[in-house]
């Protein structure tokens, strides 16, 4: 055999491309292997958050002063906690009285008026209507929307406190 391919550097060549594929695809294989078992737990554990319900009370903490109208019931209250130093999400939602335009207006003065920096808003469709603001490291999201099915108006607000 070592006749052959002395006698035939070409077959030498491809012998040696081969061995060098068979060798790389080798050392990735053991490359993965070794990744999956030592790190792959820490690549797809994801901590899933403490969900606390609050019924149709605010949650703890929430923001204050929101131009929330009297009378309004809570069909969603909840706090989604995701460990120790990490920020808290706190959201709310209930049916307004109030027509789209004029929540929107509402709560877009109040977080203007207590220092949130609007990033984005979003007021050009008149069934639906959100802001997006920043204070300090907390954030807000606020939509407002007329339900196509019920013809009702829905508020969610969710701020997220960073720890």
């Amino acid at each position: 055999m070592a006749e052959i391919i002395a006698q035939n550097p070409k077959k030498l060549n491809t012998l040696l491309r081969i061995l060098i594929i068979v060798v790389v695809i080798i050392i990735f294989a053991i490359l993965g292997y070794y990744l999956w078992k030592n790190q792959g737990s820490v690549l797809t554990t994801e901590q899933q958050p403490e969900i606390s319900s609050f019924g149709q009370a605010l949650p703890d903490d929430f923001l204050s002063g929101l131009p929330i109208e009297s009378g309004a019931v809570l069909s969603t209250s909840f706090n989604a906690t995701y460990g120790e130093g990490n920020p808290v999400q706190r959201t709310i939602s209930y049916h307004s009285q109030k027509s789209v335009e004029i929540n929107f207006e509402d709560f877009l003065n109040y977080a203007i008026n207590n220092g949130w920096e609007i990033i984005n808003q979003n007021d050009a469709n008149s069934g639906l209507k959100a802001f997006y603001a920043v204070k300090d490291k907390n954030e807000l999201n606020f939509t407002v929307s007329q339900e196509i099915a019920t013809n009702k108006i829905l508020v969610t607000i969710t701020y997220t406190e960073s720890k």
